[in-house]
């Protein structure tokens, strides 16, 4: 309780209500009382606080938090690095394995790419190979019909008078529903009617092989009167293409012979609905002239184009 004089310069520590100092004399600070709160009101009131229980009890717990927090951050890089330790060659291999993949996928990478630009030329040699193709298709195509053209026009032409009646190569044929095939007259002309009819069949013949169409009536011909053609889904599949005594064997071979004529026409889309299959000579005609010689008039360019392929392959 003893006064202390000292000057502006000294050091005063207050806590809990107590002042200390380093002087000597004192060793302790007396306790505050009413007195001296205000003689040195003037003095306390320059002085500047800086902690007070609550603070140091804070950072004395945050300190305490540290320091666990560190302890426990070396314990799990201890853990770590004993895994690591324990692990490290296993990670080696790991890593040696996984090197010898690289360079292999990059070793099939580059095989790749070489394989791949093979692959291109292969592809452009194809396009020009089916090019080239496309062009003999047409030609052949077109070489095909300028027969069948000549064929029509020298060798089995076909005509009509005002009558509307057919010919080919000047022998009249009359059509299927015709009632020459059911009176005595058929006989006068049977040498004619065979003939024609030969001739039909080795036209129509000569179609289907030049458009690669199977016949669904097949035709049995050797360039003789006895022509022949079949029905293989009757028991009796043999039926003449020439006058016999069966007249009626001879009228379904010429309404099978028909038939095989509407299978070309509509193979080369002819044909409709109201096309009629008795009217043998005129639906060959309009066969043979709409696919063939309306064709191949449209399509001269491609006689150029024979000389240029053949010479290029």
């Amino acid at each position: 309780k003893n006064e202390v004089n000292k000057d502006n310069n000294s050091l005063w520590l207050e806590m809990f209500g107590y002042r200390f100092t380093d002087t000597n004399e004192e060793n302790n600070i007396q306790e505050n009382d009413t007195k001296i709160l205000l003689i040195d009101k003037k003095k306390r009131i320059s002085f500047t606080k800086s902690y007070n229980k609550l603070s140091i009890i804070r950072m004395n717990n945050i300190i305490h938090a540290i320091r666990t927090e560190k302890q426990a951050s070396l314990v799990y890089l201890q853990r770590l690095q004993t895994f690591f330790d324990a692990n490290k060659d296993y990670l080696s291999k790991i890593k040696e394995r996984e090197s010898h993949r690289k360079n292999q996928l990059n070793q099939n990478l580059s095989q790749l790419i070489i394989q791949q630009e093979v692959i291109h030329l292969y592809h452009n040699n194809l396009n020009q190979s089916r090019a080239i193709l496309h062009k003999l298709i047409q030609i052949i195509s077109y070489r095909q019909k300028k027969i069948m053209n000549e064929i029509y026009h020298y060798i089995y032409p076909i005509d009509n008078n005002n009558q509307n009646e057919y010919y080919i190569a000047n022998i009249k044929l009359p059509q299927a529903d015709d009632k020459i095939y059911q009176s005595t007259l058929f006989r006068e002309h049977d040498h004619e009617i065979a003939a024609a009819v030969g001739y039909c069949s080795h036209l129509i013949l000569i179609i289907s092989q030049l458009i690669q169409l199977p016949l669904r009536f097949p035709i049995d011909y050797y360039g003789t009167s006895v022509i022949k053609i079949y029905d293989y889904s009757l028991e009796m599949n043999e039926y003449p293409l020439y006058p016999t005594s069966n007249l009626s064997a001879f009228r379904y071979g010429f309404y099978l012979l028909n038939r095989n004529i509407g299978q070309i026409m509509c193979h080369c889309r002819i044909a409709d609905r109201n096309t009629d299959i008795r009217n043998t000579l005129e639906n060959l005609k309009e066969l043979i002239e709409q696919y063939f010689t309306n064709s191949t008039n449209n399509n001269k360019h491609y006689q150029n184009d024979l000389s240029l392929c053949v010479s290029f392959i």
